[in-house]
């Protein structure tokens, strides 16, 4: 017959086998949880009219050669449009960088487009 005090052991290395793995599945949770929220903090810039307006007007940009670019979009020449584009390179190099590093949940990504 098992003793009592065998049965409280097992009881007991089950109740921290079952408290590690709920502690271990929370964590994962909450790491999920903040890869999305970071993602959508950062996907924010896009999403709003100003946003949708500066990347329309980046795709539209026209030109021939350098020189034109440069007589047309140039820091010196047009420096609100610079702005803007240094603006949208920085968030898609900070996006970037954050889904190298494993930070960002590219189903959030793909979903919001």
């Amino acid at each position: 017959m098992i003793e009592l005090s065998v049965i409280r052991d097992i009881v007991a290395i089950a109740g921290v086998f079952i408290g590690l793995t709920y502690y271990i599945m929370n964590i994962r949770e909450v790491r999920h949880n903040r890869k999305i929220t970071l993602t959508t903090t950062m996907l924010q810039h896009f999403m709003t009219g100003e946003g949708y307006r500066n990347i329309m007007e980046l795709t539209g940009m026209q030109w021939d050669s350098l020189d034109d670019f440069m007589q047309k979009y140039d820091h010196r020449v047009n420096r609100e449009n610079a702005a803007k584009r240094i603006a949208l390179w920085n968030t898609c190099n900070t996006l970037g960088g954050l889904y190298r590093d494993g930070m960002l949940d590219l189903k959030t990504v793909y979903n919001s487009s």
